[in-house]
């Protein structure tokens, strides 16, 4: 048989109900992919002072839009990336396009990783704190947490060590058997 409260609960699912009040969400997207949209296209703006001439940016260290622009190739302040956040982030609609006034809590999740990065592959601290600033700029009274768990664990003991492939046969004369660590 057809069960048409099923069929409800999807079309309505940008409803959500907490007690007797209910709150309305943009229905299509999460806020969560909102977010991930909006951090991934902040990240593509420290390619402006990477050592690399990166010909893609949202908003690149040079663009006359900002108050100091910069050459590309030069390191660039904490203000500086600040203000090509902001802009990032007005180009992209404000903050106030997916974190309601009102919130309560917003979790940033920057790309972190257990070595140490190049640009791109890990994100910058500033550009963490700027969005943190744009987000309490948004929603003051919202609790900000840092979601910053590496996509790879290092062992604390080999920090600094350099990786070393371990890809033979066993007829090479190398160890009959490796040990992985579980049990």
């Amino acid at each position: 048989m057809y069960d048409e409260s099923a069929t409800d609960t999807l079309r309505n699912s940008h409803v959500v109900q907490h007690g007797m009040k209910r709150e309305y969400s943009r229905p299509g997207r999460s806020l969560r992919v909102d977010l991930m949209i909006l951090l991934a296209m902040v990240g593509l703006t420290l390619s402006a002072f990477a050592e690399q001439n990166y010909q893609v940016a949202v908003v690149p260290s040079d663009d006359p839009a900002l108050v100091a622009p910069v050459e590309r190739t030069q390191e660039l302040s904490t203000e500086q990336i600040e203000a090509m956040v902001r802009r990032a982030v007005g180009l992209a609609g404000g903050l106030e396009v997916v974190i309601p006034e009102a919130a309560r809590l917003v979790v940033l999740k920057p790309n972190v990783g257990a070595r140490p990065g190049t640009i791109g592959v890990v994100t910058d601290a500033r550009v963490v704190r700027a969005v943190a600033l744009l987000v309490h700029e948004a929603a003051p009274d919202a609790r900000i947490y840092i979601g910053a768990g590496s996509g790879s664990w290092l062992s604390p003991d080999l920090v600094g060590t350099v990786p070393v492939s371990l890809n033979f046969t066993l007829d090479e004369g190398h160890r009959q058997r490796m040990f992985d660590g579980f049990r």
